[in-house]
């Protein structure tokens, strides 16, 4: 049955007189809908009594006004009393409830419904179930928070009205994806008032349903509930010292809008400390991580401490449904958010090696070059290799790949997908974009190895990078992190500041401060193939125990695994484990970036296999390298910090040995 079905009754005094006013009113109606007005609203303008007047504004400002008479409840009849008792026999029945008055039930029929547009008395009203909708959502500034106000008209017609809000994300295969922030629920009256949050930014929609008395679905009313704001920075990171440096700029330089950070290694950061305005990515999860510190309380039980643990959601992050290379997920999101507000702008950052992502995300979904910024970071590595194994470092080659580039980006949104990581030529002639700023660690690398080549019309080569790249080093990048006084909360969101099982506050700074006067030497792992690199020789375990014979006298030795390769994943990482512990070794966490320790903490030095961390040393800060010395100084990315002639040149490994095998059997 429908529940208070709203009966209807146009006018005051008798069926006739209703039926006229009612004519009329409907006329009017009828008539504005026949010049095609939009309806802007319908209120509830008055009432008296059991008489309630509507108005309808149309688009032109003109007005047209009904009225609904709602039936009053008669008085509940008294019960009837029981019969008296007959002697040995039944007791008399009780007499029936008296019945309700009558509701006003003689225009039940003048409202009806012919397809999704209202008649009443056989009129149409020009009002269809849509229009019965009003509502208004608000979002509180930038934030994912806002209040939503919901009111149906006409809704005691309907048996059953239900809501809910959502959002439909990117389909692959036969899934779409679907993110909900309200879930389907009962519209028990006809005003709602709530505040909702969601998820992340988007075109979210809020869905009205209408039922009828046999639970039908007769409509669905859609009306958009957008989550937006005036800029977007979306941080779509791998690597380790990109991620490192990108940060120190959260930090350091202004961010409009808000950020959203999606990174490959994700336990680097503590995901509970991130600044404000900046997210994880969509659909990513943060539950409670446990870190053992290395430090231990009176008891000597190990101190803990509790972090942010963020996990890939069914898109979020880097890892992801679907082809990961392809951010099918990411790439419709933004194609949303500028949809949305085609004023909207974005800054898209990325490395080096994954700069295909930028390209997919901006001129992948045909936002304006004008609409959008890229900013492209990169460790070294990719910088040097790259350009050396495809011949980028000469000029004709440059001038190439610019117009290779050229063209894939005008072509880019015709293609379906764009796999984010195949196009490692392209950031090095991105750089000249005007709407690109290229990052690296140490720029003359970059420029060495364009004039090691000594190619024809090198010098043109050697001016773009000059003039287009920038430099951020990792010691400048903390200055300007301490010059805001932001250093603690970089600590915190970096993991290398925390609070124990103790509630105690403490950094990695107790990692280096023994208290023994020694400084600490943190020797720098790498991946199980690379063990085998740079000529070395010997073992990972023989190389250890030289050092801890050569160098274990005056230094507290620390080891600081490669992010990728913690001791669980080698095949022997059970017997390394061993080792360290029985000689003391404390086992740094691998997820923090070594430069973080290197700069932020005093007297830590380094050695171990080759990485381009080591391009951010500081003079005298590198004891040794595992590796020939002929291995080690050819390397294209540090090689140049060799070179006494190198206009550069500062003398950052003067001192430094190389330690191979022959150089064990020569000093053991």
């Amino acid at each position: 049955m429908q529940k208070k079905f709203l009966y209807i009754i146009i006018g005051l005094v008798s069926l006739a007189l209703i039926g006229a006013i009612a004519s009329a009113a409907v006329v009017s109606v009828k008539n504005d809908i026949s010049e095609l007005r939009s309806i802007i609203s319908i209120e509830k303008t008055s009432s008296d009594g059991l008489l309630d007047t509507y108005t309808i504004t149309y688009s032109d400002n003109t007005k047209t006004t009904f009225t609904i008479r709602n039936g009053k409840d008669g008085t509940d009849g008294e019960d009837g009393r029981d019969g008296a008792d007959g002697k040995d026999g039944l007791d008399g029945q009780d007499g029936r409830d008296g019945t309700d008055g009558r509701d006003g039930r003689d225009a039940i029929n003048q409202l009806s419904l012919v397809g999704d547009t209202f008649y009443l008395d056989g009129f149409n009203l020009g009002i269809t179930i849509d229009d019965c909708v009003k509502m208004n959502f608000s979002q509180k500034g930038n934030q994912l928070e806002g209040d939503l106000d919901l009111s149906i008209i006409f809704y005691d017609y309907f048996d059953k009205i239900t809501y809910t809000i959502n959002r439909t994300g990117a389909t692959i295969g036969t899934t779409t994806y679907v993110d909900t922030i309200v879930p389907v629920s009962d519209l028990s009256t006809n005003r709602l008032q709530q505040t909702i949050t969601a998820g992340y930014h988007g075109n979210y929609v809020l869905y009205v349903n209408f039922y009828d008395e046999e639970n039908n679905l007769i409509h669905t009313t859609s009306k958009p509930v957008n989550f937006k704001a005036e800029h977007y920075n979306i941080y779509y990171l791998n690597a380790t010292l990109p991620v490192l440096l990108a940060t120190t700029q959260l930090y350091t330089e202004p961010h409009k809008g808000v950020t959203y950070m999606g990174l490959d290694r994700r336990a680097t950061y503590n995901w509970y400390e991130l600044p404000a305005n900046t997210y994880g990515f969509p659909n990513t999860t943060v539950s409670d991580g446990t870190t053992n510190l290395g430090l231990f309380n009176d008891q000597g039980i190990e101190k803990t401490t509790i972090y942010g643990n963020q996990a890939a959601g069914t898109w979020g992050g880097i890892a992801q449904t679907g082809n990961p290379n392809h951010a099918i997920h990411t790439k419709k999101w933004i194609a949303d958010l500028y949809a949305m507000d085609n004023s909207s702008t974005f800054t898209f950052a990325c490395v080096d090696n994954s700069a295909g992502s930028a390209i997919a995300f901006g001129y992948g979904n045909s936002i304006p070059k004008a609409n959008f910024n890229i900013k492209i970071y990169t460790d070294g590595t990719s910088t040097t290799s790259i350009m050396n194994s495809r011949n980028l470092n000469t000029y004709s080659k440059w001038v190439t790949v610019r117009n290779e580039y050229l063209e894939f980006i005008n072509n880019a949104a015709s293609m379906e997908t764009i796999n984010i990581f195949n196009y490692k030529s392209y950031p090095y002639v991105m750089c000249v974009d005007n709407n690109v700023e290229y990052i690296v660690n140490c720029k003359p690398a970059m420029l060495n190895s364009v004039q090691t080549k000594n190619a024809e019309n090198a010098s043109l080569l050697y001016d773009i990078y000059d003039d287009h790249i920038t430099q951020l080093s990792v010691g400048d990048a903390f200055d300007k992190v301490r010059n805001v006084g932001k250093i603690k909360e970089l600590e915190f969101l970096l993991r290398t500041r925390w609070v124990d099982n103790e509630n105690v506050e403490g950094s990695a700074a107790q990692y280096f401060n023994t208290g023994n006067g020694k400084p600490s030497l943190m020797i720098l792992g790498t991946s199980e193939s690379a063990e085998n690199g740079n000529n070395v020789g010997a073992t990972f375990l023989d190389l250890f125990q030289f050092v801890i014979d050569t160098y274990g006298d005056e230094y507290n030795i620390l080891y600081k695994g490669h992010p990728a390769w913690p001791l669980s994943r080698f095949e022997d990482g059970d017997d390394r484990k061993t080792f360290f512990e029985s000689n003391n070794i404390l086992i740094l966490p691998n997820a923090t970036p070594a430069e973080t320790f290197m700069y932020l903490y005093e007297n830590v030095y380094i050695g171990g296999y080759f990485s381009t961390t080591f391009t951010s040393a500081m003079i005298g800060q590198t004891i040794f390298f595992f590796g020939s010395e002929s291995a080690i100084k050819g390397q294209g990315s540090i090689a140049h910090m060799f070179n006494t002639e190198d206009p550069d040149y500062m003398g950052v490994f003067e001192n430094a040995v190389f330690i191979d095998k022959n150089y064990i059997e020569t000093h053991s």
